[in-house]
């Protein structure tokens, strides 16, 4: 999983627009732009390969049970170079600056935009100008262009020097005797890890497209980004034919298009049966991976592959397409030439599949098939949110107005009147400072050394601010550059809205608060100590090149 501390500090960034003045913002500010990085960094013996411009993410592997498998958890870890996080971040980013949050700064965005234009998706033609990328930078590779995980890369390429290590320094800290705990898992991620050769997909270039629609909205006051921006992501049609080319189309004859994995097919059945019932049935749904079976077969043999050779539907994935193209046909100067009756069937029909799983709770009952990419549940729901608020908001387009008009009643209609609920099912209330906040799965299942039951809820703060985002953007507009909250809106959500940020502006400033995998002081100190007395020295030798807090704790 992707798990850094800056993805949630700008999800944190954004709603808290009351406080955008406050300590608490401009430090989590700071530590964003402080933590860009800088230049590129080679790979070297524990020290991970590093692109200038991006911004940290980190894999991890989700161990849990007793206090040493959650130490695992915690400082385990590879550094991943891949775009999607900086791309999130450049549009976080903005959405701040839009609001008057914090001000972001051209340089900052261009030398995101410098790096993240490697990433476009070379399998594709014209994909100069193409907003069509890829997770991982490419590399040519028997004519075919393949996207890899650098590090884990250099982790697996010796399969044998690799599990060496992870023995070698389990020994060096005291915890030999895990090896039998965690080999099958370890030896799962690296087959897991030996077939990411992916092609390019629908979630990435819609993060892009997210991207171009804040910079366009602010060209004057990031002229050099927004240049560079439109330069790269000017042919909408190339990546419009994509998706439609690559759709899954379940009443199709054609098996490469009427195939998909049966974990998607088992969570729409009841959706399809619906559409089925019709006169001449048509379904068309926007698949993760801009690939099928046919162009999968042509490219295996130069390593390029769908994971599991099969594309699916992951609604999150869809949930931030529709962003994309809604922002895109709201910006579009002229009716745009790319939103043909195919693609437009498969935008309306992504919305109708997002609003059947949230009034049927669907969502709720298998996210494990609905939400691939993203195990979140909150995610999904701000995802749907996202585009809630911005068509309540100031937005007058030009052209396909009727169908914008469509898609804001029925995602307002759902996300207020079923989702609302949802969410606030899930919050939980601290009896004692009235705190509100929402749980997820990360150290949920951690046991004492005894066996017992101890949850250490990990992803509280990530969570909490997750599920705020989609209450604020499910029930604000922005009206005269600032958050106002709609006169319908139930007391039930704005005391929700109060009582959650207030409680992340606790979890920001106290350290008895895990704020996702960042460390606090005193908790390292606390949880080492249980360990060998050498094993502090030797977490700082083996593991702090990977881990910049770490390295920030021992430099005091």
């Amino acid at each position: 999983a992707q798990r850094r501390l800056e993805r949630l500090l700008y999800l944190f960034l954004f709603f808290d627009v009351a406080l955008s003045q406050s300590p608490t913002i401009n430090y989590l500010h700071q530590q964003i732009l402080s933590s860009q990085i800088q230049q590129d960094e080679p790979y070297s013996w524990l020290h991970w390969e590093k692109k200038a411009g991006l911004w940290p993410s980190e894999v991890r592997m989700n161990f849990f049970g007793k206090p040493e498998m959650r130490l695992l958890r915690d400082e385990f870890s590879i550094f991943d170079d891949n775009m999607f996080i900086s791309g999130w971040i450049s549009q976080i980013l903005l959405e701040c600056t839009e609001l008057g949050t914090i001000p972001a700064n051209d340089d900052v965005l261009f030398a995101a935009l410098q790096t993240i234009q490697r990433f476009k998706d070379q399998n594709q033609i014209n994909f100069e100008t193409s907003p069509s990328f890829v997770f991982w930078e490419q590399k040519n590779h028997d004519g075919a262009f393949v996207a890899t995980p650098t590090n884990l890369n250099h982790v697996i390429s010796d399969e044998e020097a690799g599990v060496t290590y992870i023995q070698w320094l389990l020994n060096e800290i005291g915890l030999s005797w895990l090896w039998k705990d965690i080999a099958t898992q370890v030896q799962e991620m690296m087959n897991m890890a030996a077939s990411f050769h992916i092609p390019g997909d629908i979630d990435d270039s819609s993060c892009m497209l997210g991207f171009r629609s804040l910079l366009t909205s602010q060209k004057d006051a990031f002229p050099k980004s927004y240049k560079m921006m439109a330069s790269m992501t000017s042919n909408m049609s190339q990546l419009a034919s994509e998706m439609v080319t690559y759709a899954y189309r379940p009443f199709s004859n054609d098996v490469s298009q009427n195939t998909i994995d049966p974990r998607s097919y088992y969570f729409l059945h009841p959706f399809i049966q619906q559409r089925a019932s019709q006169p001449n049935p048509s379904l068309i749904l926007f698949p993760t991976w801009l690939m099928d079976l046919d162009i999968n077969r042509k490219l295996f043999e130069k390593g390029v592959a769908m994971p599991f050779n099969i594309n699916n539907i992951d609604a999150s994935v869809n949930a931030n397409a529709i962003y994309g193209i809604t922002m895109s046909l709201v910006q579009s100067e002229t009716d745009p030439d790319w939103f043909t009756g195919d693609f437009q069937q498969g935008y309306l029909d992504g919305i109708s599949m997002i609003v059947w799983s949230i009034e049927s709770k669907r969502i709720l009952e298998r996210p494990d098939l609905a939400l691939l990419y993203y195990p979140p549940l909150f995610d999904f729901f701000w995802f749907t949110a996202r585009t809630v608020h911005k068509l309540n908001s100031e937005i007058s387009p030009k052209f396909q107005v009727e169908i914008l008009n469509r898609v804001k009643n029925d995602l307002t209609r759902v996300m207020r009147d079923f989702a609302t609920d949802q969410i606030l099912n899930f919050a939980k209330t601290d009896p004692n400072s009235g705190f509100v906040f929402w749980d997820d799965f990360l150290g949920e299942a951690d046991l004492t050394f005894f066996g017992n039951p101890d949850p250490h809820y990990d992803d509280r703060v990530f969570t909490t601010a997750v599920a705020l985002n989609a209450l604020y953007d499910t029930w604000t507009i922005r009206s005269g550059g600032s958050l106002v909250l709609v006169p319908e809106t139930p007391a039930l959500v704005a005391s929700t809205l109060q009582s959650g940020v207030a409680y992340l502006n606790w979890a920001i400033s106290t350290s008895e608060a895990r704020l996702y995998n960042t460390r606090q002081e005193m908790d390292i100190q606390r949880r080492v100590s249980c360990w060998k007395a050498h094993a502090t020295s030797l977490l700082q030798v083996h593991l702090g090149s990977h881990l910049p807090n770490f390295q920030r704790l021992y430099a005091r």
